[in-house]
């Protein structure tokens, strides 16, 4: 079984006002990403953190940890 994270972009002008509308938004985010091909920024990411060796995996979370207290996270790793 293959999982995928779902990111749904909530933006002040386009929210859903009601139960029916916040459902078929949810619907159609998680239709697309059924495909087991699709992939996104999340599987990138996991990807790229697998390719680090096993002793230098806690230096990398370390230094993502690190970034993100001081504001310093690239955009790229907050989005996914």
């Amino acid at each position: 079984m293959n999982e995928n994270k779902v990111n749904i972009n909530w933006y002040p002008g386009h929210m859903a006002k009601t139960k029916r509308e916040v459902k078929e938004k949810l619907d159609s985010a998680i239709e697309k990403n059924k495909d087991a091909t699709n992939s996104n920024n999340t599987d990138a990411l996991a990807k790229a953190l697998s390719l680090v060796p096993n002793g230098a995996i806690r230096i990398a979370i370390k230094l993502l940890s690190f970034l993100d207290r001081y504001g310093a996270m690239p955009k790229a790793v907050i989005s996914a």
